[in-house]
């Protein structure tokens, strides 16, 4: 199919399709007719037969997204809803048979030209938008939650977090949902093929992890390579099936960068450097529709995180993977599909956006009631994973080891912070619909304490030395909010471009990747003096006697500088990266956390640790030290299932 020099081709069985349609009374078919006539008489499940009509869909959408040309007819079949002019006509040759009309394809495509009236050149680059045309209904109903889904024309992946939090993949088809695996690992990342014959997904287990992939014909399972533990795998299906994109770390000190791999030979190939201007890298990657790919190289659509309110979306283009578009959105963005060739589909928070390419336009599609997962689009139906995900304040008791909730409701209570004496605790919390910092008091009942200067998903918070006020970093700035009235000032701009920030006697010790890479700095309130502290790296840090605790971005570890002879030892090497949230010195010892173990403490003197808090299945790790406990957080059993919409172009 052609309009202008865009070009749609055509697989048999679409060929076979469009035909019937061109060639029906009234341009009219039922599903008996496709079966006879696009199948020869052999049974075929709805499924298939979905999956054609949906592929004639999109190629038409290829070439002109203004009109909607093949109309489904309820409990009758389908229309070509289109002006069909023939050019030439064929002889009659007395056959009518389904058989002898499949002999004729070849002379059809030679002397039958069908000029489908298109409206392309004078509506490109206005958008059709999609609407929702159904209100939600839940179509899974399991205990516990259903997230990262992926579909093919007949069915739809999905994972299912059970009681114990183990993540497994399931799938739905024909509306019953089955157990794809049960092993007691994580599995992450599933993406189910076009054709929905393979499933690649990534498998966690400890400090482990194995891209594998599953034959859903075969039912065989095999390793394909190993990834880092700390990388989130995320994958997208090339357009023949035959192996995807995926993007990795080295490890969660660098950023990510896209790859392909093929399942045949088992070779990869890298597509993108990792960034150099930020340290996420790549976030989200979507491979082109199938129809796109049609007359053009392949293509994969990439989002880059800039900030917490910023993600850059590129457009790459093989086989040298340069960016042919690139453009800032004003959100971060969970979950990203690329399901038009004229449009993606993107959700931030529990808003579902779509964007239109051509004309570079965004435009809300659909809010959710709970945080958006993932989503996927299957014949004009569209499928959202919504969660919910509540956390509680636990306390445990350092001279009798009891441990006892103290903050609960709804939504997620996490980065605590606890006064010595225990009679503050300052907590964030989106009980109210957005982030907030929270307070309670003594043994009152929380109560918002005071907004956060810029809508944000995350913020760390570090109580003031002296325990009067408390400071954290949002896009770059830095902000101190006074105890108990949460009286709240700026105290060094965006431009400070700090991350980490602590308080201590007047002085802001913070991070900062202003001179290169990751170094901690010394602000004096007092004098408005700035001096570098760090040359080698340094991301959290706490100033105590003279003397410079820190831990660095791009390497474990906790470091020793004393900052009159300027000399650095390696205190603790077993101190892992992620400390950079929480870590405290507290008389003489240092409090840290330590994956797969526990919370532990580091006596500054002898330097002998010891654990103090094991962790269970639903430990989080945010907590806070004070004189008598030690306060920390649990994550309690995520919800969400996955409703279906319909959608109308």
């Amino acid at each position: 199919m052609r309009c202008g020099e865009q070009r749609f081709y055509l697989e048999p069985k679409l060929f076979a399709l469009l035909q019937l349609l061109l060639t029906s009374e009234q341009q009219q078919v039922s599903r008996e007719q496709l079966i006879a006539e696009v199948w020869q008489g052999r049974v075929v499940g709805e499924g298939a037969i979905n999956r054609v009509i949906s592929l004639l869909r999109k190629g038409f959408a290829s070439l002109d997204t203004t009109e909607h040309y093949i109309e489904t007819l309820p409990k009758v079949g389908y229309r070509l809803a289109a002006k069909v002019c023939v050019l030439s006509a064929l002889p009659d040759t007395g056959r009518n048979s389904a058989r002898s009309r499949s002999y004729t394809l070849p002379i059809l495509a030679g002397l039958l030209m069908v000029a489908v009236l298109l409206g392309w050149h004078a509506t490109r680059a206005s958008p059709n938008w999609l609407k929702i045309h159904s209100a939600p209904a839940a179509i899974t109903h399991l205990a516990g939650a259903e997230f990262g889904i992926s579909n093919s024309a007949e069915a739809l992946l999905f994972h299912h977090l059970d009681t114990n939090n183990f993540s497994q993949l399931w799938l739905l088809a024909d509306g019953q949902p089955t157990p794809l695996t049960q092993e007691p690992q994580q599995h992450r990342g599933g993406q189910l093929s076009h054709d929905g014959s393979q499933v690649v997904f990534a498998v966690y287990k400890e400090n482990s992890c194995q891209i594998q992939h599953l034959n859903l014909r075969t039912n065989q399972q095999q390793a394909l390579f190993a990834c880092p533990a700390d990388s989130a795998f995320q994958a997208s299906w090339l357009a023949d099936n035959s192996g995807f994109y995926y993007r990795q770390r080295r490890d969660k000190t660098q950023p990510y960068a896209l790859y392909r791999y093929s399942i045949a030979t088992g070779q990869q190939q890298q597509l993108t450097a990792p960034a150099t201007d930020n340290l996420p890298g790549e976030l989200l990657l979507a491979a082109a529709p199938f129809s796109l790919l049609a007359d053009t190289s392949p293509r994969v659509a990439q989002l880059r995180y800039i900030n917490q309110h910023h993600t850059e979306l590129s457009l790459l283009q093989g086989p040298h993977w340069q960016a042919t578009i690139t453009q800032q959105l004003p959100f971060n963005v969970s979950h990203m599909l690329w399901v038009r060739d004229d449009l993606l589909l993107l959700s931030s928070d529990k808003m579902l956006y779509q964007y239109h390419l051509p004309s570079a336009t965004l435009q809300p599609l659909y809010q959710a009631t709970q945080s958006i997962n993932s989503f996927a689009v299957r014949d004009q139906h569209l499928f959202i994973a919504e969660q919910q995900l509540n956390t509680t304040i636990w306390r445990y008791d350092n001279t009798s080891g009891i441990t006892e909730p103290v903050v609960r409701g709804q939504g997620i209570n996490s980065m605590p912070r606890v006064s010595l004496d225990e009679q503050q605790l300052l907590f964030l919390s989106n009980r109210s619909g957005h982030y907030q910092i929270w307070q309670q008091q003594s043994h009152n009942q929380p109560s918002m304490l005071s907004e956060l200067p810029v809508s944000s998903t995350f913020t760390r918070l570090s109580l003031a030395s002296d325990q009067q006020s408390m400071v954290f970093s949002q896009d770059g700035a830095v902000y101190q909010l006074t105890l108990p009235d949460g009286k709240l000032q700026q105290l060094l701009p965006s431009s400070a471009k700090a991350n980490v920030v602590n308080l201590h006697n007047n002085s802001l010790i913070f991070s900062s990747d202003r001179s290169g890479d990751w170094q901690l700095w010394h602000y004096d309130l007092t004098s408005n003096a700035l001096q570098q502290l760090t040359t080698n790296g340094g991301y959290s840090g706490i100033v105590h006697n003279n003397q410079l605790y820190y831990s660095r971005y791009h390497q474990p570890g906790l470091w020793q500088k004393n900052l009159v002879s300027g000399q650095e030892q390696l205190l603790l090497a077993n101190f892992d990266i992620v400390n950079w949230l929480n870590w405290q010195l507290l008389n003489e010892a240092i409090y840290y956390f330590q994956p797969q173990s526990g919370i532990w403490r580091y006596p500054l003197t002898t330097g002998a640790a010891e654990l103090l808090i094991p962790i269970s299945h639903d430990f989080v790790h945010h907590f806070s030290v004070s004189e008598h406990g030690i306060y920390f957080v649990r994550r309690g059993q995520t919800q969400g299932d996955i409703h279906q919409l319909s959608l109308t172009d």
